[in-house]
């Protein structure tokens, strides 16, 4: 839709049906313009008063142009201009503005005034009006404009590390693709599963008994287990006999003759220790199990890790398959080391008393107690008589809570002392409650006891204390005694002690993850990188390391010696990465997040992000660094905890200059007059160049005609000046296109163009 103020037989390169009279209104129907009487005269009598306010509308539509509604009614309301709502739709074509501007200018340079004057305009709102010719310049959808590339000259390249999307963690498990529960929350990782060579077992004399496995790999004290039997001394793990051979699996037990079935297999145990399977397991990581996510919150001390080594998860789960398991851990603030607690609380080894020495009963709630014998007194840390709770007489049972406050606590281990004489007022049956309102009470674990014995912590076994699972903190813990052992008036208690779970626990050793191929654009237009600003968080003595790809991926280097380096190459179908020695060193079950990870682990290969901040321009692009022939960047990052703390990446800022460009852009072919035999040019443009020109073309393809000089006829506002061209004559008028060129065109915005043509 759009209200014609000049005679014109085309309009927005669509024709108009009829001869078109100033002030008509025209619809466009899908096909063409045509009249619409919806608008009389009058309605628009001030929207084409004299060229003045023509070209103040034009202004104020162009910097409200994406606030077209709110534009219209303040215009309707400084015209005064009443028209009803539902035609308002109807002046939404001021938003092309340019064309008219353009055709009001047409009547002011008497060019086609009074007869025929086509013309069309492209607002940019696409590219479907811009062809191949389209060589040096950026689009942009929202804006509605191009630009020229070297208007993104020193751009601050910002890249966020806080989501997935954009990090590579590859499956670091290695070979641990099952997860074994033994008992609680203890088991142990697996390889494959594989099975055994049909056949029947053989006695091989002095407790060893062999089983047929054709090729099975294993190597002598190697741990395997075995399932599937009849006979349930078979079905557990045993160590590979040194008599094994390549095709045969002997371990030491009492033979019981059985034959193989299908359902015999067998699966190789692994180790987690330094020298093991999966040495790159630690304490601290997270385990995504088919069924849910857990932290790895204990790995055996006794082996560390070495052999059979027993694992525990912060919670019990069934033995299924792995999918991941990693060290980290992404959330709003960056990536991190992922960390884990002891939920259980038999791993918790702590024996500190989270509740601080109780003088009064200002964080002490209770059901009873007896004068002198203060409930407060459970939490005073000292022992014997006065020094003790005691309910009021004829209460046998009770409770005491403790109010940590705004410090809330994770307790997952406790225990309660018997006073200083032998009593059966002692507790018999309790439970432990949580809240975080004092209202609504969690029960957290619950006991019984019948030790009546003097000065007693209860429990009496080893190791001492209750645990249960506990992972949520709380403010409030109660003390719940529903039945003493016997006593009929009273019920006492000397103390208790509330444990908090063990801190969290992170990886000592380093977690590598590198930046997807996608997440930096192509750097075939830079003209150099002049640095790399690299935001991270070392709390205590954690660490953090880089590395850059230059060849998508392939190779991955450090900044050295003032050398690029390269410390990870994937070459023959394997990746490598250097050692210690200088040499390459590959495994046959690496892939590039673990090649990363022993890389970082080698102090040569170690880069900070200082490193890499201070480095030039130069040496960016030194050898071996990076190119523009290649034409993209890549980053890695080894995060390394200290056990008690976590390091952060928080993301990765990159200054960089492209090369000086020139601007040429060309308008798609549009039909004109056969008759027409001149035409000239309009330009809405922002931070003109003295360089810019336009060119027309009304014959064969690259035969461009020079516009000449560009005359500035008014400010639109938002730095959008509008010019106009002197007119020139028309050759050959089947068709006519329009080309803009800018050399070294710095900060140039071209908003819109239209041309204009008549009979000479």
């Amino acid at each position: 839709m759009t209200v014609v103020l000049g005679d014109a037989d085309h309009l927005l390169g669509e024709p108009v049906i009829g001869k078109p009279q100033e002030g008509q209104f025209y619809v466009y129907n899908g096909d063409a313009f045509v009249p619409s009487d919806a608008v009389k005269q009058h309605q628009i009598e001030d929207l084409r008063e004299d060229t003045d306010i023509a070209t103040g509308i034009a202004g104020q539509a162009m910097e409200k142009s994406l606030e077209t509604r709110t534009f219209l009614d303040e215009l309707i309301k400084d015209n005064r201009i009443e028209i009803p709502t539902v035609e308002k739709a109807l002046l939404q074509s001021l938003r092309q503005n340019i064309q008219l501007l353009f055709l009001r200018e047409s009547k002011t340079a008497s060019i086609g005034s009074g007869s025929i004057v086509d013309g069309f305009f492209d607002g940019f709102r696409d590219e479907s009006g811009i062809d191949q010719d389209l060589s040096c310049a950026r689009h942009d959808s929202d804006s509605g404009m191009f630009t020229s590339i070297d208007t993104i000259h020193g751009l601050n390249r910002l890249i966020s590390m806080d989501s997935p999307s954009e990090i590579q963690m590859e499956n670091v498990q290695g070979e641990a693709i099952y997860w074994k529960q033994d008992d609680e929350a203890e088991g142990h990782f697996e390889g494959g599963e594989c099975f055994f060579t049909a056949g029947i077992l053989v006695n091989r004399g002095g407790g060893m008994v062999g089983f047929p496995a054709t090729g099975h790999g294993l190597e002598h004290n190697s741990l395997v287990r075995i399932y599937g039997f009849s006979n349930p001394s078979y079905n557990s793990i045993h160590l590979v006999d040194t008599s094994s051979t390549v095709d045969e699996i002997v371990i030491s037990t009492t033979f019981s003759q059985e034959e193989i079935t299908p359902g015999c297999g067998y699966r190789k145990v692994l180790s987690t220790g330094l020298s093991g399977d999966c040495a790159h397991i630690e304490n601290g990581m997270i385990v995504e199990l088919s069924s849910s996510t857990r932290n790895i919150v204990w790995i055996d001390s006794v082996t560390n890790g070495a052999g059979f080594a027993r694992v525990a998860l912060d919670s019990a789960v069934s033995s299924q398959m792995i999918n991941r398991i990693s060290g980290l851990k992404y959330n709003s603030d960056g990536v991190t080391v992922a960390s884990a607690r002891d939920f259980h609380g038999h791993r918790n080894n702590s024996t500190t008393d989270s509740v601080p020495t109780q003088t009064n009963s200002d964080n002490v709630f209770y059901s009873s107690q007896t004068p002198s014998y203060d409930a407060y007194k459970l939490f005073n840390d000292e022992f014997g008589l006065y020094r003790r709770w005691l309910t009021s007489i004829n209460n046998t049972t009770g409770w005491v809570t403790y109010n940590f406050g705004l410090d809330r606590k994770i307790i997952n281990k406790y225990r309660w002392r018997t006073f200083e004489t032998d009593s059966n007022a002692v507790p018999g049956a309790w439970r432990l409650e949580a809240s975080n309102d004092n209202l609504n009470w969690t029960v957290l674990h619950s006991a019984s006891n019948s030790v009546q014995t003097a000065n007693t912590w209860i429990p009496v076994e080893a190791p001492g204390y209750f645990t249960f699972y506990n992972s949520v903190p709380y403010r409030y813990y109660r003390f719940y005694v529903t039945q003493n052992c016997g006593h009929p008036q009273y019920l006492c208690v000397d103390e208790i002690e509330l444990v908090e779970a063990s801190p969290a626990v992170y990886p000592q050793n380093v977690v590598a993850l590198y930046t997807k191929p996608g997440l930096l654009p192509e750097t075939n237009n830079w003209e150099s990188i002049e640095s790399v600003n690299i935001s991270e968080l070392k709390p205590g003595s954690t660490r953090i390391f880089h590395a850059f790809s230059f060849d998508r991926g392939l190779s991955w280097s450090v900044f050295k010696n003032s050398v690029w380096q390269q410390v990870v190459v994937f070459e023959s179908g394997a990746w490598k990465h250097k050692g210690a020695d200088n040499l390459w060193q590959s495994f046959a079950s690496d892939d590039l997040t673990i090649a990363l990870k022993r890389a970082f682990n080698i102090s040569s290969n170690q880069m900070t992000s200082a490193e890499a901040g201070n480095l030039s321009e130069s040496d960016w692009s030194g050898d071996g660094g990076w190119s523009e022939v290649i034409g993209g960047i890549q980053f890695a990052v080894g995060l390394q905890s200290d056990g008690q703390e976590s390091p952060m990446i928080q993301n990765i800022n990159i200054q960089y200059s492209t090369k000086p460009m020139d601007l040429v852009l060309s308008s798609a072919p549009v039909p004109i007059d056969p008759a027409s035999g001149r035409i000239y040019a309009a330009l809405l443009v922002k931070n003109k160049h003295d360089s810019l020109r336009l060119y027309v073309s009304t014959g064969a393809a690259g035969a461009w005609t020079d516009f000449g000089t560009l005359k500035m006829k008014a400010t639109l506002g938002d730095g959008i000046d509008f010019y106009v061209t002197n007119e020139i004559e028309i050759h050959e008028s089947s068709q006519a296109r329009i080309r803009a060129n800018c050399e070294n065109s710095h900060g140039l915005e071209i908003h819109g163009w239209a041309l204009n043509w008549g009979p000479a």
